[in-house]
Order: structure tokens, then sequence, then C-alpha cells
């Protein structure tokens, strides 16, 4: 060990010359073999400073390069969003669609199968590498006829420990000390923890206090007489009125009937309506009364923003409109932004010919339109 040495050269070797870069435990006699020592080619490697690496990325057309993982990581939810599974082994740059193909790269490259076993369930993706009793619990949850039945409630489970672990979370009991609540086992790391009223922002040791609190705190609402507004506290209830109806000030525009009582909103009126428009967009042909209005203008109208759903540039103005939620007329599917949709409707929802004219959904074939119809519309009777 590099203690006993150390203590082997101070008791025994009082004369001995140490290296003098860090980490290397090599002694000599005389101040010649030292520097005829530094100087080899394995302590320049040391003392050389680390650069950064440079990662690339396999799916994209042109090359680019990372310095960071992190960076790469961004690049592929953006750019390449079916790539959604990345290798779980830390500093592996892998990116794979779906749970199998990582599975296969760990037992392959990472040696995952000969130094920790992987337990991959049979009818489905899921895996582990813990002890068989997690992989029979997903198949009894999953995979397995719900037969056993819960005396309280209505709930099914595919075995009888799964009965019985429901059992002991949320029908057995306990009282808790703060509140005197009975509450259940499922719940009690829930209940138990402190929790702040977001109102008069009270704090309480548990979910019960906090509940009986709400139904006060309704009650205790301040209204303003003016306006209708609520509030928890009365001080903010005489700033509202302070700021809001008791203003004094009202500034009245010269040219027209517009009126406010904040100077800056009557400037920027000014501004957009009644000045001369003498600066000029360089992008459009509109023209503003300042520099501000243009800059805002060109940030609003001509900038661009990158959509992280579906990788498309829509302008800033769009932003809006196109991050809405949106839903397909004909199979009613619903998608995150506007993109997804088009994408939707011109590859996969073209091969749905088949519309059902009461509530008109679209379907593939006619045996799935049939068995739509025998659902929903039709009664039929024994």
């Amino acid at each position: 060990m590099y203690n006993s040495l150390m203590n082997h050269i101070k008791y025994s070797h009082k004369e001995a010359i140490k290296c003098g870069i860090l980490g290397c435990a090599t002694f000599f006699h005389t101040e010649e073999e030292k520097e005829q020592h530094m100087q080899q080619v394995s302590h320049e490697k040391r003392n050389k400073p680390c650069k950064s690496k440079e990662i690339r990325c396999k799916y994209c057309e042109s090359d680019k390069l990372y310095s960071t993982l992190k960076s790469l990581r961004l690049h592929m939810k953006r750019l390449h969003p079916e790539f959604s599974m990345r290798c779980s082994r830390v500093g592996c740059q892998e990116f794979f669609k779906s749970k199998s193909e990582m599975v296969a790269h760990i037992n392959s490259w990472h040696k995952r199968g000969q130094k920790q076993r992987v337990l991959q369930c049979k009818q489905c993706e899921y895996f582990t590498r813990h002890d068989e009793h997690i992989l029979r619990r997903h198949v009894e949850s999953k995979h397995m006829p719900k037969t056993f039945k819960c005396d309280r409630c209505d709930a099914k489970f595919g075995s009888k420990a799964a009965v019985d672990k429901h059992f002991i979370q949320f029908h057995t009991f306990v009282n808790c000390k703060t509140c005197g609540q009975d509450v259940a086992l499922g719940h009690k790391p829930y209940h138990g923890k402190p929790s702040v009223c977001y109102r008069c922002k009270l704090r309480f040791k548990c979910s019960g206090l906090y509940q009986s609190h709400r139904e006060k705190c309704k009650q205790t609402l301040l209204t303003c007489k003016v306006c209708g507004k609520s509030f928890p506290v009365d001080s903010r209830l005489k700033n509202h009125v302070k700021n809001v109806h008791t203003k004094t000030m009202i500034f009245r525009c010269e040219h027209c009937d517009h009126s406010t009582h904040d100077k800056i909103h009557m400037q920027g009126h000014m501004q957009r309506k009644h000045l001369p428009k003498t600066i000029k967009c360089e992008l459009c042909d509109k023209s503003f009364a300042t520099e501000s209005l243009v800059n805002i203008h060109k940030s609003a109208a001509h900038s661009f923003i990158h959509c992280a759903e579906c990788a498309q540039e829509i302008l800033r103005v769009h932003k809006s409109t196109h991050m809405s939620v949106k839903s397909c007329r004909r199979c009613k599917c619903k998608f995150k932004c506007q993109g997804l949709l088009e994408i939707h409707s011109n590859k996969s929802c073209q091969n749905n010919n088949y519309c059902c004219d009461i509530c008109q959904k679209y379907f593939k074939n006619k045996a799935d339109l049939y068995t739509h119809m025998v659902n929903n519309h039709i009664r039929v009777y024994k």
C-alpha cells in the first residue's frame, strides 16, 4: 500500500528524493535521476489538459458535433422523436425505438447478460434486473386474468397475494394523531406530509387539518364592493382599492376620445395611432412611428420558432394556435400540435374509408364498422 511505503521510506531511507509529480510513488538517489524520470513520455501525457469530447449524431444527413451528452439528448428529442429510448448505461450515446432493442444492445455491448441477469417478460417488452418476484408481480397485474375479487370493493386482481396487498393498503385504517381521522395505510405517507394554504399561506402538519381549514377559508374571503374581486387578507383588499379605484389622474388623448389612468399606456397609444409612421420594416411594407415598435413587429411577425413536437419552423405569432390540442375530424384522434395533425391526415387517416352515418366516425374495413354499429347504435334483443 502507498501509506506503508511512505512510512518505510520515512524511517529507513530518509535521504531518498521523491518524484515531484502528484500521484507518482517513485524515489531516487540523486536529482539527475529525478529530472530524467520526470521528462519521460508517461508524465508528459498525464500533465496534458483534457479536451472536451465531440459527439456526432448518427441519424442526421449533415454531421453535427455536440460537446456534451445533454445537448445530444435535446437534439434527439427535437429532431428524432422516433428514437425515444436511450441506453440506461451511464455515458452511452445510443438511442433506440423500443425497449427490446435496448435490451439486446445492453446484453451484447455492456455484457449485462453475463455479469447481471436480465429478466424479460415473454408477453411484452417489460424487463427487470432485480428479483424474479418483481417479474412475477408484473405478470399477475398485467397479463393474468383477474379472477380474484376484493370482499370490500369491486376491484379484481390476478392473484390472491395482490388481493391481500390491496386489502392492507386501502381497507386497513390507522388513526392520525394530529387531526384524529382514520387514514388508510396506502394514503398514510401522503396524508402526513405538511401542506400550505394557497390563499392565506398558513402551514398545516397533515392534509386532514388543511381540508378542515379550506372550508373556513372560503367563508372568510373579503370582496371588493366595486368590482367584486375577492382577497384573503385585508391588506391586499386595501391595496387593490387604492391602486385601481382611487386614481384621480386621468390622461386624455388630444386627437380622439381615448382615456386611461396610466401615462405609459397613453404614450403607446400616441405612437401607434397618431404619430407619423416614418420608419419602415425591412422585411415587409409596414411602417411604424418608432424603432421599438419595429423591433416588436419583427420579433412577432418575422421570427421563427422550432416546434419540439413536429420539428417544424413556425412563426412566433402562430405559436398559440399551432401548439393547441387538435383533434382529427374523421377518427377523433387528438394531437399536441397542428404539424402532427397534418402528418396524421396525410398518411394514416386516408386509409379509413368506411364512415358511420350516425356519429361520423371512419374505419378501415367493413368489419370494424359493423362491430361499431352493433356495440353503439343497434340494440340486440335475445
